[in-house]
């Protein structure tokens, strides 16, 4: 860590602004650690802390998941309520919900950190500033498009999730060949309309002669337990495969804080700007 890449301030009127800036190699792993701090230390400095029995919450959750076959990730890092909160969600869903090798639903996090402790790799998506990136060199016509071919590049068929919204998913839907598509394992969804979404892949799917079944749609938009198997239901009758990464829902849920109505999971973002 760097302090001299990060500059924070406040208005007069308490907002607090930062400028991450510097080689990003080196800074692109600030944003987590950035804001996973900013709302701990916002949640320590007002007095919030969860109820006593906040991940006993999660019980009815992880019931619909198991029954209906949900497979998630962890996500919740940098929107964490606090570090502790995140150890213990890891926890829990690794030994209430199982690992999906043995036939459960954790699939695993987003966190290395977490990750190490139950021997299990990180899972992750590409993020929307690689996107913006090849947008700098390349422009956004083709920065779909070389973001992609970059990406498997250097990881293959391994992380193999390409985010779709960077640019609007509607022109990356636009903009993707049949000859990328079949070598992208799934895709993304992280704003807008979710069934629409899949319409829109349902469509370009079929005119490109790819079997949705050797598709996965994976959902990461500020998902609630109820919303992912709607979500889940809809996708599989489509015929693809469906997968959710879930972050503030497991580690800053308003439901956690039922005894302090006062309070609201800070909404804070880190953009590269070029």
């Amino acid at each position: 860590f760097n302090p001299h890449y990060l500059q924070l301030w406040q208005n007069a009127d308490g907002t607090l602004h930062g400028v991450i800036e510097g080689p990003w190699h080196e800074i692109m792993k600030l944003e987590q650690l950035l804001l996973a701090t900013i709302t701990q230390t916002y949640n320590e400095l007002m007095n919030f802390y969860p109820d006593s029995n906040w991940l006993k919450t999660l019980d009815p959750v992880i019931e619909k998941f198991k029954k209906y076959d949900i497979k998630i990730s962890e996500f919740g890092l940098r929107r964490r309520a606090f570090t502790w909160m995140h150890d213990q969600v890891n926890d829990y869903l690794y030994y209430k919900g199982r690992p999906f090798t043995e036939g459960g639903i954790y699939v695993g996090t987003s966190s290395p950190y977490h990750s190490q402790f139950y021997n299990i790799s990180p899972k992750g998506t590409v993020a929307h500033q690689w996107y913006q990136f090849h947008a700098a060199l390349y422009g956004v016509e083709y920065a779909n498009l070389a973001a992609n071919s970059a990406w498997r590049a250097v990881y293959g068929d391994n992380l193999g999730t390409a985010l779709t919204d960077t640019f609007t998913s509607d022109y990356f839907w636009y903009n993707l060949t049949p000859g990328m598509a079949r070598l992208i394992k799934s895709y993304r969804q992280d704003s807008g309309d979710p069934f629409l979404w899949t319409a829109h892949a349902q469509a370009f799917f079929q005119q490109a002669g790819i079997n949705p079944s050797e598709v996965t749609l994976m959902f990461t938009d500020s998902l609630d337990g109820d919303k992912a198997i709607q979500i889940a239901k809809f996708v599989r009758s489509k015929g693809f495969q469906v997968a959710f990464g879930l972050g503030g829902f497991f580690t800053n849920n308003k439901m956690f804080f039922s005894k302090t109505p006062a309070y609201k999971p800070l909404k804070i973002v880190v953009k590269m700007v070029a």
